[in-house]
């Protein structure tokens, strides 16, 4: 819910776009974005456990797959992206993940990212505790994690995305609306 509140303090300010990067609004779009790329991970990648150097090879081929569309990092983390340093790192997304400018209004923004969120809640309730912990994907910045952590791992993105939700708004004290 922290998210939820610090996009609250930024309605005034939804479409201003800081020079070279993102407005709220293509924040929160991209965050849908992402949490949709994932939604086939909890189908598919329980469906291959019995496989898993399959799995594992697919993983490794999707982060090549990522880097070649322009994911790339840009201030490196020394470690796994954790809620202790979500906001650590400077990542370039790739293009399929590069939110275009559309003008949002809040609560549409809120209502497709609530959305989002039911549907990935119900994919992961659908499996159970041993294969979220058991079952692991790759994620091109990172490394492998288990379901379960890629679970909280849409978490922690959010929380990633906050401190430039809050420069945006810092920013907008002197910037024209």
């Amino acid at each position: 819910m922290k998210f939820v509140a610090e996009l609250g303090l930024a309605i005034d300010v939804l479409h201003w776009r800081p020079p070279q990067g993102w407005s709220v609004a293509q924040i929160v779009h991209h965050l849908i974005l992402a949490e949709k790329m994932m939604m086939p991970i909890w189908t598919i990648v329980p469906s291959l456990s019995r496989w898993p150097r399959l799995v594992n090879a697919m993983g490794r081929a999707n982060a090549v797959l990522w880097r070649a569309l322009g994911m790339k990092t840009i201030e490196p983390i020394d470690e796994r992206i954790v809620p202790s340093n979500a906001s650590a790192g400077r990542f370039r997304t790739p293009v399929f993940l590069d939110p275009r400018p559309r003008l949002f209004d809040y609560n549409q923004l809120l209502e497709r990212r609530r959305s989002t969120r039911a549907q990935t809640r119900r994919a992961v309730e659908l499996l159970d505790d041993a294969t979220l912990m058991r079952a692991s994907w790759i994620l091109p910045h990172s490394g492998s994690y288990s379901l379960m952590e890629l679970v909280r791992f849409i978490g922690i993105h959010e929380m990633h995305h906050v401190p430039q939700i809050r420069r945006i708004r810092e920013l907008c004290g002197t910037a024209p609306r």
